[in-house]
C-alpha cells in the first residue's frame, strides 16, 4: 500500500477518533475540527516512526552481512526520478550470478543542475568494469547493497514522525491548559 494511501486513511481514522474523543468530557471544550485534526496528526506520526524505526532496524543489520566483490555492469543518470545516479552491478555467490541496481540514496536537493552534477559525480566514480563490495543478505542474497547502514532519509522521516507527535501533544496539552484557565 502506497504511503499516501496509508496518510489518507489515517487522517480519516483520525478525523473519526478526534470527533469521538469531542464528545468526552476530557476534550469537550476543544472543537471537532482541531481534535480531529490533533488526533490525525499523533496517528500519521506515530505510524510514520513505527514503519521508520522498523525500516532502522533492517538498514542496521546490513553492517552484518557478509561482503563479496562484484563489478559494476553500468552506471548512468535515471532522469526518470529526479535526475538520480543509478548503479547496476553483478556479483557472485556459491557460482550463481546476481545483479542489482542501487541510487546509493544520493538526496535529490537543490535544484536541476546541482542534481545533475551529483549525479554525474557519482556515475563517473562507477566506471563499467569496476570492482565494488557488495553486501549481501545471507538469508537472501538476491538482496544486496553498495552501502549499507541508515540513510539520511530514514532520520528526516523519524524527525518528522517525532515532530507531528510533539505538535499534536503540546496541542492536547495546551487545549488542556486552556480549558482549566477558562473554567
Amino acid at each position: 500500500m502506497s504511503l499516501l494511501l496509508m496518510f489518507l486513511i489515517l487522517i480519516a481514522v483520525g478525523s473519526l477518533v478526534g470527533w469521538l474523543l469531542s464528545r468526552t468530557a476530557l476534550f469537550r471544550h476543544l472543537p471537532v475540527s482541531v481534535m480531529s485534526l490533533l488526533t490525525a496528526l499523533a496517528l500519521a506520526g506515530g505510524y510514520l516512526l513505527q514503519l521508520e524505526y522498523r525500516h532502522l532496524q533492517e538498514k542496521l543489520t546490513e553492517r552484518a552481512w557478509p561482503t563479496v566483490t562484484g563489478y559494476v555492469i553500468e552506471a548512468r543518470i535515471d532522469t526518470s526520478r529526479a535526475l538520480m545516479p543509478s548503479i547496476l552491478y553483478e556479483y557472485e555467490i556459491n557460482g550463481r550470478r546476481y545483479t542489482d541496481t542501487t541510487d546509493l540514496h544520493i538526496p535529490a536537493f537543490g535544484g536541476k543542475a546541482k542534481r545533475l552534477e551529483t549525479a554525474d559525480q557519482v556515475v563517473k566514480s562507477f566506471p563499467r568494469g569496476k570492482a565494488v563490495t557488495v553486501h549481501y543478505n545471507p538469508a537472501n542474497p538476491e538482496q544486496s547493497a553498495l552501502r549499507v547502514g541508515p540513510t539520511w532519509d530514514i532520520y528526516m522521516k523519524l524527525g518528522f514522525g517525532g515532530f507531528l507527535l510533539l505538535i499534536s501533544s503540546a496541542g492536547l496539552v495546551l487545549g488542556q491548559v486552556l480549558r482549566h484557565k477558562a473554567g
